[in-house]
């Protein structure tokens, strides 16, 4: 009962409702809560600091061999749904290809266990928490980048922060096209391959990537690409002002005993549901 409130109660109170995923969104509906008075906006990221830079320079930079095909994830110690991935990795060794999957942040034991039982010591680089500095290396420093998002309820109600990054560091991405990263996934603007959550599909889709060096350098000017329109900070900062502004305004006019109308930017018109 206290966590309901805590969560759910007081939120019809409020003139306008932010949400991060569509999840949250339709649960927000769910609770009665109208839907012109809700923005639906996602995190940005910042096109400054993760940029595209030359591959071979991050590698030099922080250590990693020049010559693998590098699969990259990014994290700080929250690593979920990483076996798919794994096992892929193990996939491609098997079939050839020189591929290793390099994680930022601090990884918990579990991690460290699965990489064993996939029999891939040789084949991981855990470089820990890396400094800003270094940070924005390591992402382009990939072949590919990968973020598994199963259709779970607790991905349903997130949006993953590291996609806009991947996506500003100008490289192909590799993920299961769920909750918010369907809109995403169709059109010949996806900045990656969306695929199945399973081990194989996964694998497939790197294979694709490593054996087309060009495929690779499309998707990636296109995951730039949409970083540029979906994920600039100064345009979500705006939309955010935006929806402030028309939430101040309703609320005086509603005040003052005038009926208005929720304005159609109120309600996510940026993005389009896939």
């Amino acid at each position: 009962m206290g966590g309901d409130v805590f969560e759910e109660h007081f939120r019809s109170y409020a003139d306008g409702t932010t949400t991060i995923s569509y999840g949250l969104r339709d649960h927000a509906i769910g609770l009665g809560i109208d839907p012109g008075t809700i923005l639906h906006i996602r995190n940005g990221a910042d096109l400054t600091l993760f940029s595209p830079r030359p591959m071979q320079e991050g590698r030099r930079r922080l250590g990693l061999p020049a010559e693998a095909f590098i699969i990259g994830y990014s994290a700080q110690d929250s690593f979920f749904d990483l076996d798919p991935i794994f096992d892929s990795v193990r996939q491609l060794v098997e079939g050839g290809i020189n591929a290793m999957i390099a994680m930022s942040g601090h990884a918990p034991s579990r991690v460290r266990h699965s990489i064993a039982r996939f029999g891939l010591e040789s084949r991981a680089r855990f470089l820990g928490y890396l400094s800003w500095d270094d940070y924005p290396w390591f992402l382009p420093s990939c072949d590919a980048l990968a973020c598994p998002f199963p259709q779970t309820v607790y991905n349903l109600g997130r949006w993953p922060g590291k996609f806009g990054e991947y996506c500003a560091a100008g490289r192909p991405i590799v993920f299961n096209p769920h909750g918010d990263l369907a809109d995403f996934a169709t059109g010949d603007q996806v900045p990656g391959i969306a695929c199945a959550f399973d081990a194989t599909a996964f694998a497939s889709a790197f294979r694709k990537l490593h054996e087309s060096p060009g495929l690779c350098e499309r998707l990636g000017a296109i995951a730039r690409s949409r970083a540029v329109t979906d994920f600039d900070w100064h345009n979500v900062v705006d939309r955010l002002e935006h929806f402030y502004g028309e939430i101040i305004a309703r609320r005086a006019e509603c005040a003052a005993g005038i009926a208005i109308e929720p304005h159609t930017t109120m309600t996510d018109s940026g993005h389009k549901r896939g």
